[in-house]
């Protein structure tokens, strides 16, 4: 007996094969025994069993030979989820934070990379690097990637895991399609909730220009010096004072109804042919109003004698509307093996949040009400060009990217009342308040290239020897400008006012507020921050021997990183911190096909993660999602991570399986 080991698709090729000359030889039985004068000889070559391997086992699991998921084009339209990060929470290891950031196997952001079409993208969050990915509709999508051990064509800075974005491909025909749906949740939709006014425009997402720093809070800007009593006259305080908005963005609101959610898209596509190839055209428009609302505790505690004693104690109540725009074109062109694509990409984001919070602080050693309105807007532009070509059996791809991406908080707006005998105040000493304007762009541009060249090893086995090399250049600057009204003998009558007559002009005519610059010296309110990189790997991905698919490889990786900070005020500032290394990064996976429907992979690699650029600045800085101040480190050091994985997955049926893994860093 012969068993003849075959993968899936070699099984497939094999069959049709066969198939074809028998069907030939039923047809034509007597011409045969007529020229011969007797009946044809049967081969004496039998196989009498065959083993499919990768039975049920879908495509793209069976071609990887990494630890790794994929969410097609399918499973997003199926699962109806607004973004890719609601999306990929839907894969086996993966989590959503702060319903913007997806950690992969429970590490944090800073492990978890994100490339668009393969290609690295620029982060609009001051405090990181990687790019939350609330950012990116599902319906620009045609799918993901999830890689959770690393191989050596993807950038080094590798922890928890890579995911890989591909947007809408070139239709092959032409389409169009528009929807419009609504939607809410229990907890928000049609229940009360928080809200300021704010532009007339704020429900498109764009501000109408009641946000924009007034001219005289510019010019003020622009000497370059501190906004303060030492710098400008009374009567010059009073002017920056009174020109900042009020009432739109100060005074918040309780809606007895929050309204349902709303979004519509629109698509459209057409292939066109040139004879001699296809040109295809595709066009996406999309955008979407949301809002959420979230009730809760907050609480700080001190362990006393091993019991853990309530300090500050809030209940709090936020409410944010989330408006997305999102739009993407692009054009692709192919020929024979060849393709061109060109992709264009934009996204808008916005949200703008209202939220108070009351009860005892340790601190102020009394009842408080605290108040925020806050304005974040978000916004990315990508255009990519990328080619493939295959030539016999080597294939050769390219890609080119520039992205730029910017955030924009301008009136971020707090303030404290003090509660005594069931009276608030605020005297704008004892009881903070704080109006900041911060601004971040960040730019990426990268290219690369990888060659491939496929030798046949049996007629179901491949080896794939590749290489390739990649740059990038990431470039960010960022500032915060913090100001305050600071009180002095303010009647009491006047602290008990409703915080738009509280901060009124003619409070602040009177001399009972007078505007003053709260921002951190020493560059601890500025930076700029470079992050380039060079890069080649090779890796040999083969199927040596029957049911044992193996990769290996290396990747050469040279990175300098830089942070300066910026004194706004004339000073002379720190040096800047520069990291400058070069790393080689092994990786190896095998994959053991050892049933017809099961696989188990092994693999290891040397990966590295960077310090975020705000971390390496040696000032302050607070992070309003945490509430809490952190302490940059100019000695910070890159991470080396060693990664031990293993996974074994059973696919008992098509579109079923089951899967468990290990892993160690």
């Amino acid at each position: 007996m012969n068993k003849l080991f075959l993968p899936l698709s070699g099984f497939l090729l094999a069959t049709s094969a066969l198939v074809a000359p028998q069907f030939a030889l039923a047809q034509t039985p007597a011409a045969a025994q007529t020229q011969s004068g007797a009946a044809p000889q049967e081969d004496s070559t039998e196989v009498e069993e065959i083993l499919i391997l990768g039975k049920n086992i879908p495509e793209p699991m069976r071609t990887t030979s990494e630890v790794a998921s994929f969410l097609t084009q399918e499973d997003l339209k199926r699962q109806g989820d607004s973004t890719a990060a609601e999306a990929l929470t839907r894969v086996s290891g993966l989590s959503l934070v702060s319903g913007r950031f997806v950690y992969v196997r429970g590490l944090g952001e800073r492990y978890s990379s994100a490339l668009l079409n393969g290609s690295p993208l620029p982060s609009p969050e001051p405090l990181q690097r990687v790019v939350p990915l609330d950012l990116f509709p599902s319906s620009i999508l045609a799918g993901a990637t999830v890689q959770k051990s690393y191989s050596p064509n993807y950038p080094g800075e590798f922890g928890g895991g890579l995911i890989d974005l591909q947007t809408i491909a070139v239709p092959d025909k032409a389409f169009f399609s528009f929807e419009i749906g609504t939607g809410g949740n229990t907890e928000t939709t049609l229940n009360k909730g928080l809200t300021y006014y704010g532009s007339d425009t704020d429900f498109l997402g764009y501000d109408d220009g009641t946000r924009k720093k007034p001219p005289e809070l510019r010019a003020a800007l622009a000497t370059g010096k501190r906004i303060s009593s030492g710098n400008f006259t009374t009567a010059e305080l009073t002017r920056v004072g009174q020109s900042l908005v009020n009432a739109p963005l100060n005074v918040i609101q309780v809606k007895d109804k929050i309204p349902l959610n709303f979004s519509t898209d629109i698509s459209a596509g057409q292939s066109y042919d040139l004879g001699w190839g296809h040109l295809g055209v595709v066009a996406i428009g999309g955008f979407e109003n949301s809002w959420r609302t979230r009730q809760g505790k907050q609480q700080e505690g001190l362990e006393q004698n091993g019991v853990l004693e309530t300090r500050t104690d809030y209940d709090f109540m936020a409410t944010s509307n989330n408006v997305v725009v999102n739009g993407l074109f692009g054009l692709g062109l192919e020929w024979g093996e060849n393709q061109i694509k060109w992709t264009n990409l934009y996204i808008h984001s916005t949200t703008k949040s209202a939220r108070q919070r009351q009860g005892f602080d340790e601190l102020a050693g009394q009842q408080v009400l605290d108040s925020y309105t806050e304005w974040f807007e978000r916004s990315l532009l990508d255009t990519q060009i990328a080619g493939k070509h295959e030539f016999g059996a080597w294939n050769f791809d390219w890609r080119g990217s520039y992205a730029k991406s910017e955030r924009d908080a301008p009136y971020e707006k707090f303030i404290r009342y003090r509660e005594d005998n069931g009276v608030y105040y605020h005297s704008a000493s004892q009881e903070q308040n704080s109006t900041s304007f911060s601004e971040l762009d960040d730019t990426v541009a990268s290219a690369g290239f990888d060659v491939q060249y496929t030798l046949p090893l049996s007629s179901g086995r491949d080896a794939i020897f590749s290489g390739g090399y990649a740059y990038m250049d990431n470039q960010r600057d960022a500032e915060r400008r913090d100001f305050r009204f600071q009180g002095g003998a303010i009647p009491a009558t006047v602290q008990q006012e409703r915080v738009d007559f509280l901060l009124s002009d003619y409070n602040i005519a009177q001399g009972f507020l007078t505007f003053t610059e709260t921002t951190g010296g020493d560059g601890a309110a500025a930076y700029e921050a470079s992050l380039k990189v060079h890069a080649a790997y090779a890796q040999v991905d083969a199927e040596f021997l029957p049911r044992l698919r193996t990769s290996f490889g290396l990747r050469l990786e040279d990175a300098e990183q830089e942070v300066q900070v910026v004194d706004l005020f004339g000073g002379v500032p720190a040096a800047p911190t520069s990291l400058t290394e070069t790393y080689v990064l092994p990786a190896a996976t095998l994959t053991y096909n050892f049933y017809e429907d099961m696989q188990f992979r092994l693999g290891a690699s040397k990966t590295i993660a960077r310090p975020q650029f705000r971390e390496l600045a040696p000032q302050q800085y607070f992070d309003p999602d945490s509430d809490r101040l952190f302490i940059g480190n100019p000695y910070l050091k890159d991470t080396e991570l060693v990664n031990l994985d293993a996974r074994v997955e059973w696919y008992f049926n098509a579109g079923q399986y089951l899967s468990g893994g290990l892993f160690y860093k």
